[in-house]
């Protein structure tokens, strides 16, 4: 799809700039740097795309796959150099991957500067991956795994006919994800 290729560029973009990188910090400032960069010179594209009903199924497919594997990067680097459990870490490089388009909107409606903003982003996503891990220790010190529990919400939610629940992880006590068998 045509519209749809300046999300590639940057995404394209990104992966070139992290080629080679090994360090969680270095990564996350890469791939923040050309993010904020592309839309500082372009705009930000999400808004005038995602109004485009053409598009949706596009951008929506690319969500689905290009997230999935940035996330996997972000959190086997966040286990690996942060000692944070594999379950966590997904869970947090998630969350945290939002921060540069919360970025990115900020640039566009206050003139913040690349630089600064890319320095917020990364002391913010520092200061979480931190506070995880002193969170974590303390919570194994007690041996309270209640923060695991999914919410009410989760728990409620009604499967479709058929489906026995394999696509859904949970993490064992000692922190690996597990699928229900």
């Amino acid at each position: 799809i045509k519209g749809a290729q300046p999300l590639n560029s940057i995404a394209d973009k990104q992966v070139t700039a992290a080629r080679g990188v090994t360090d969680f910090v270095e990564l996350l400032r890469v791939v923040t740097r050309v993010y904020l960069r592309h839309v500082a010179e372009h705009g930000h594209l999400l808004r005038p795309l995602m109004a485009e009903p053409s598009l949706m199924a596009e951008l929506e497919r690319e969500h689905r796959t290009a997230r999935p594997r940035a996330v996997r990067l972000f959190s086997r680097l966040m286990h690996a150099q942060y000692g944070i459990p594999m379950g966590d870490a997904v869970a947090a490089s998630d969350i945290l991957m939002d921060l540069s388009g919360a970025a990115a909107r900020r640039m566009q409606e206050t003139g913040d500067s690349p630089d600064y903003l890319e320095d917020l982003c990364v002391q913010l996503v520092l200061t979480g991956v931190n506070g995880l891990k002193r969170g974590l220790t303390r919570r194994a010190s007690a041996g309270n795994d209640a923060a695991r529990v999914k919410s009410p919400a989760a728990r409620k939610r009604p499967r479709a006919a058929g489906d026995r629940g394999t696509a859904r992880r949970s993490v064992s006590a000692n922190g690996h994800i597990t699928r229900p068998s």
